[in-house]
């Protein structure tokens, strides 16, 4: 099963993580939260919309941990290149 709080892998019988060290709620312990993983179609949408990414991780952040995280990275990774292709547009053509 998965961390709710920082999305790791744990054992199934685990009481606390041991990774963020927060205590497994007695709900998930036994089970797994079904369908989380790391989610490509959620990092695509946060790479090629930022903000969107960053309002996916925000609503799925407690309920599918994997799946926010990639939307996060996506966001970010999409902001940063977004952000290093203004500053090289305004060096190349001087639209300061």
């Amino acid at each position: 099963m998965y961390c709710t709080y920082c999305g790791k892998q744990i054992s199934e019988d685990a009481k606390y993580c041991p990774y963020c060290g927060q205590k497994v709620p007695d709900v998930y312990q036994g089970e797994t939260i079904n369908n989380d993983g790391p989610s490509y179609m959620f990092q695509l949408i946060g790479f090629l919309f930022p903000i969107i990414g960053f309002v996916l991780y925000a609503f799925y952040y407690k309920k599918s941990p994997l799946k926010a995280r990639s939307a996060g990275i996506g966001g970010l990774m999409g902001l940063i290149v977004n952000i290093v292709l203004l500053v090289l547009g305004n060096m190349v053509f001087g639209l300061y």
